[in-house]
């Protein structure tokens, strides 16, 4: 009997039949790989816990310099507002013209006035002080600076040429008394334009730096734009009336505010009495006198203490002044022009302008320090003359005709020892203004 091939009895798988292939150990990883593609497009939980919260820190961030700039961060302890207060303390230590209520002007006999801080400018009160007007020998301030800052030795010397003379023929200008051909000194010529306004010092000062007049004007201007002195124009350094000569009060008193920082300056205008250098033609000197400071008893003005001042007049300008003054030991400047007796008044022409400095400085001191205003010199001498009429209507209405008689008697002494008594300072001041 034969045998049975078992080997041959078996069918063969055959391929793609529906029977798989025996698969062998290597290749059970080949669809796992597919699908490890998928996995890596799945949302990491740790990784989006770390991107939240840098999202937060960028925003922290932003929210605190937001804060900061802003001022309003509240986790820090708050600091007094540097900023609010600095602008709240501008408005307080600068005052606006409007921060004085009180009129300090009313009354006044000039028409243009400006009073200011000397220390740092500020306008305290004006009135049309940038109105353009003839400042007189107020000018001779701007001569003082320009040759104060272009003469190196005042002790220098000087002689006077006869051109200055031969001009000063043909004008009425006010002199120191140096004659011509003399040989003085610079601090004389400074001396004598401050002090006595001196037509021949001005001109001798302006020969000596600008070479002449005119180019000494022009160092004038340019001197006068460069402070910002926008309302002012000179022809002369000696403030000789010309349509074309003019300032205002507010440019004056940049001018007078700059000049009182340079110590010769100072010196200068506070000084009350000087002799010049003797010379071959004045060998005991020339004595000279402030003239703003001849025309009171005491530099007080309830309060305020008068420093300085340079007087100023001619008939087209009136009466001007620019002056300086301290109360409770700061300084303050004050600029007048144009006083004059108003048309139709009584008013005796005296100086004017000094009485309008007083009134001012006594209502500013009793503004600053809220005290009461105290009663200017002229205010008390116009009650007095009132009062005496008062008494001597009273004995009138006792006495009858009589009393009557007596009255127009006393009326006119009063109006003759009153004329007696401005009609000199009258003449001072028009020789020397």
């Amino acid at each position: 009997m034969a045998k049975t091939n078992n080997n041959q009895q078996r069918p063969r798988p055959v391929p793609n039949k529906g029977q798989r292939p025996v698969q062998r150990p290597q290749n059970q990883n080949k669809k796992p790989v597919s699908n490890s593609g998928r996995k890596k497009v799945k949302i990491n939980p740790v990784g989006l816990l770390v991107l939240i919260m840098i999202v937060l820190v960028i925003v922290i961030i932003i929210m605190s310099i937001v804060r900061a700039v802003s001022g309003k961060d509240g986790n820090k302890p708050k600091k007094p507002g540097q900023t609010q207060e600095t602008e709240i303390t501008e408005v307080e230590t600068t005052p606006a013209p409007t921060q004085i209520e009180l009129d300090i002007f009313e009354g006044i006999y000039s028409t243009n006035a400006i009073i200011i801080d000397a220390e740092d400018g500020t306008v305290l009160k004006g009135l049309n002080e940038d109105v353009q007007a003839y400042p007189a020998s107020v000018t001779k301030m701007m001569t003082t600076i320009v040759a104060l800052e272009n003469i190196e030795n005042y002790s220098g010397q000087y002689v006077m040429p006869q051109s200055i003379y031969d001009y000063l023929f043909t004008t009425d200008l006010s002199t120191a008394g140096f004659e011509r051909n003399e040989t003085v000194t610079y601090e004389d010529l400074l001396y004598g334009t401050m002090l006595r306004s001196g037509a021949e010092c001005c001109l001798g000062l302006a020969y000596s730096v600008g070479g002449s007049e005119e180019g000494f004007v022009q160092m004038m201007n340019d001197k006068a734009a460069e402070l910002g002195m926008v309302n002012t124009h000179f022809v002369n350094c000696t403030g000789e009336h010309n349509p074309d000569h003019y300032s205002s009060v507010h440019d004056m008193a940049i001018l007078l505010q700059y000049g009182l920082q340079n110590d010769m300056f100072r010196t200068l205008i506070t000084t009350s009495e000087y002799m010049s250098s003797p010379t071959s033609v004045h060998p005991d000197g020339i004595i000279m006198y402030n003239t703003f400071n001849q025309y009171f008893g005491s530099p007080e003005a309830g309060g305020a203490t008068l420093l300085g001042a340079k007087t100023g007049f001619t008939t087209e300008a009136g009466q001007c002044l620019a002056s300086f003054a301290s109360i409770d030991g700061h300084e303050y400047i004050l600029v007048t022009f144009g006083a004059s007796v108003p048309a139709g008044s009584s008013v005796y022409a005296g100086h004017l302008h000094v009485d309008d400095a007083f009134l001012i400085y006594a209502r500013l001191a009793a503004y600053l320090t809220g005290g009461p205003t105290p009663t200017p010199a002229v205010t008390e001498t116009v009650a007095t003359t009132t009062t005496t009429t008062t008494t001597v209507a009273t004995t009138e209405g006792a006495e009858g005709a009589e009393g009557a008689e007596v009255t127009e008697t006393t009326a006119q002494t009063t109006t003759e020892q009153t004329t007696t008594t401005t009609t000199v300072p009258e003449g001072t001041y028009i020789t020397f203004g």
